[in-house]
């Protein structure tokens, strides 16, 4: 997915304890995946890694803005992301997810990509209901979806369906 190391760690050198790394997800980071939600985007994302002899922890944290549309009026909209979230990485036979949280490596891996689960975090961090305040909708892409043209040619009811009326008294 991205020609460059940018959004992965190489762990088989560092010393055991926490290392420290920033990143900055920008439009063209959201961009490299297909269908997301996020149309411009700028984002901080620092990484704590704890490096220990049998698994490490990577602690996230995320500060920024990302543009996506109203699901109301469909206009573009600025919405501000925070949060944080943790992985937990251990080393088996071969790589695989164990969980949401816990991946396995192989031991033949010496770097983790990160660029996925940055973009999943992000993601997790909107709000399932993205819209306006009703005032700042567009008010033209209201008045049409409230318009009321779609009940005026209703469609007669299926004869064997009209049977059924009568059971609901």
């Amino acid at each position: 997915m991205f020609a460059s190391n940018e959004y992965s760690i190489s762990y088989t050198g560092l010393k055991q304890g926490k290392h420290h790394y920033q990143f900055e997800l920008g439009t063209t980071f959201f961009e490299a995946f297909e269908y997301g939600l996020i149309q411009e985007a700028s984002v901080q994302m620092s990484v704590e890694l704890e490096k220990m002899s049998s698994m490490m922890t990577l602690n996230f944290e995320f500060s920024g803005w990302v543009n996506c549309d109203c699901d109301i009026c469909l206009d573009p909209m600025k919405i501000d992301v925070l949060g944080n979230n943790r992985l937990i990485v251990k080393f088996g036979d071969e790589t695989y997810e164990e969980t949401e949280e816990i991946i396995i490596l192989s031991h033949a891996e010496h770097k983790i990509e990160l660029a996925q689960y940055m973009y999943e975090f992000v993601h997790l961090a909107m709000p399932s209901k993205r819209s306006h305040n009703p005032e700042d909708c567009n008010q033209d892409m209201i008045n049409r979806l409230s318009d009321d043209s779609s009940d005026e040619g209703e469609t007669p009811i299926d004869p064997r369906w009209k049977a059924l009326e009568g059971l609901k008294k």
